[in-house]
């Protein structure tokens, strides 16, 4: 039996909850941009947004770290240590992604014709400032959601997020048919703005702080923290720099009207798969809690998640191939093959992926985060190398094989390598029984 305390049902389901509501967001925004601006004005937003993401090279993972250490520790005998660990947390991302988001605009700012096009040029230099606002706050937010999650309150973190993406979509409505891109960008920082600061004054709550932000900072509790979060964020960026990196391949040999397409079709398979993933990703404090408690229930758990994301998005996945037309009609008031033709072959990629998503958990759970690092490099040189060479000499809807192939890699290959983590940890519980 998993103890109550560590809410892992409510956790896996409000999880599930949150990401559907996430999917008719993007599919409600996307259509009311597609009405504005069409394809194209996806195209500019997708590209505009790789970009951005770029900054996270500079991550240093507080919100892994924060997220792990609190879980780690009882809230009933250790709260000081715990309100430590997520007050320094907090502190640190917050300071950090504020002078990344600075740079980063200042930065891409310079490039932005080159990147963009004279034709939406204009358009994109009002976006870009906002976009950077939204990117701040929406890591500020995760890394609170993430403290949240830390005191064994997924659940929480997901209504959070549901009523969070009801507000986006409300404010989507509203602002995108007046201002287009615009409106989108300031309906995410109205999202994350409201998030962080109601996230916040639940973990000040729980943590018994009485301060109205935080300010609690602690050298040692940030050395500590450090050591981990530095080797998350190998991982982070690693694993973060792939859609942006396939996104950019595209808009480059593809141009906007491809890259619009492209994004649809990801997230047509990436966000319901991610809808699947959550459930798992839902597992991980109770994870990393009965590997310092009880690690013999590890392995069953692990093994149960595995079946259940396999399974999920298989169905899930066939079941978008074959509405793919239908959802084409919705989104584009037509059948659109190339479109189509995305998604089937993402389709391949998204299932064998999803297959390694457990084990990458893992590795989080039991701070071992070689093979991640490792993997997602592979991934990214693969898909890097291949991606120009399909992109230069041949069709560029060549590139979304590669992609999805790339995908694919990633997915078996933490399989294999990160599934001797189990083992690690039957053992740790077979010594911990004797």
């Amino acid at each position: 039996m998993i103890p109550s305390h560590l809410n892992l049902k409510k956790n896996v389901i409000f999880a599930l909850m949150a990401f559907g509501v996430n999917i008719a967001l993007v599919f409600v925004g996307y259509r009311l941009i597609i009405m504005q601006g069409g394809i194209e004005a996806v195209g500019v937003w997708s590209t505009l947004f790789a970009w951005t993401s770029l900054i996270r090279i500079g991550d240093v993972g507080m919100a892994s770290a924060t997220l792990r250490f609190a879980a780690m520790h009882d809230l009933e005998s250790e709260l000081s240590t715990i309100r430590d660990y997520i007050e320094t947390g907090i502190i640190s991302n917050c300071l950090l992604f504020g002078l990344l988001a600075i740079a980063g605009y200042a930065v891409m700012n310079t490039q932005l014709l080159r990147l963009i096009g004279p034709a939406h040029f204009e358009e994109a230099r009002r976006i870009l400032p906002v976009m950077f606002l939204g990117f701040f706050l929406m890591n500020s937010a995760n890394v609170i959601l993430g403290s949240v999650q830390g005191l064994h309150l997924g659940f929480v973190n997901s209504q959070l997020t549901v009523v969070g993406n009801i507000v986006q979509i409300a404010a989507v409505f509203v602002l995108v048919p007046m201002f287009g891109l615009l409106g989108l960008a300031w309906a995410q920082v109205i999202q994350y703005s409201g998030m962080a600061i109601v996230a916040w004054i639940i973990v000040r709550s729980r943590i018994g702080s009485r301060a109205i932000i935080p300010l609690g900072f602690s050298m040692p509790a940030f050395r500590e923290m450090l050591g981990f979060s530095l080797k998350s964020q190998a991982v982070n960026v690693s694993d973060g720099l792939f859609e942006p990196l396939s996104k950019i391949l595209v808009s480059h040999f593809g141009g906007l009207h491809m890259q619009g397409l492209y994004e649809l079709a990801y997230k047509t398979l990436w966000l319901p798969r991610n809808a699947v993933i959550s459930g798992v990703s839902a597992m991980i404090p109770t994870l990393t809690n009965l590997l310092k408690t009880d690690p013999a229930k590890v392995p069953p758990l692990y093994r149960r998640s595995v079946t259940y994301a396999a399974l999920a998005v298989l169905a899930l996945s066939l079941g978008l191939v074959a509405a793919s037309p239908l959802i084409s009609w919705i989104w584009m008031g037509h059948v659109e093959i190339d479109y189509t033709y995305f998604v089937a072959i993402f389709a391949v990629g998204v299932v064998l992926n999803a297959l390694g998503a457990p084990a990458y958990n893992l590795a989080i759970v039991t701070g071992r985060l070689a093979n991640n690092i490792t993997v997602n490099l592979l991934v990214l040189v693969t898909l890097g190398l291949a991606g120009v060479l399909a992109g230069s000499f041949l069709p560029a809807h060549a590139l979304v094989a590669v992609i999805a192939a790339s995908m694919a890699i990633g997915g078996i290959a933490i399989k294999t390598r990160n599934e001797r983590l189990i083992a690690w940890a039957g053992e740790r519980g077979a010594v911990a029984h004797v």
